[in-house]
């Protein structure tokens, strides 16, 4: 709720929730800022193009990412596990 508090985008209905990445949004509630003062360093974040404070949205499956790898690294183990998949599938489907 925090993100949406500085973002100003609260509201949403009942069951509709997001996930967002800890940043300063929400140290500064951590730290027992207000609400006037939250909203006041987001703004000014915003405006002086500082990304501390940017609410960076993240599936559940963020919390077991352990390393960062390339975008290429990524495709190429995708591809290698599709590949494992398919081929697995079709030792299943050729002993029937």
């Amino acid at each position: 709720m925090a993100f949406d508090e500085v973002g100003r985008t609260m509201g949403w209905p009942d069951k509709c929730d997001g996930r967002a990445l800890v940043n300063n949004i929400v140290m500064d509630l951590d730290e027992g800022l207000g609400l006037d003062a939250r909203l006041k360093r987001f703004d000014e974040s915003t405006a002086s193009g500082d990304k501390s404070r940017l609410v960076v949205w993240a599936g559940e499956g963020v919390g077991l990412t352990n390393n960062i790898s390339s975008a290429s690294d990524v495709v190429r183990q995708l591809h290698k596990d599709a590949v494992s998949a398919l081929k697995s599938g079709f030792q299943l489907v050729a002993e029937v």
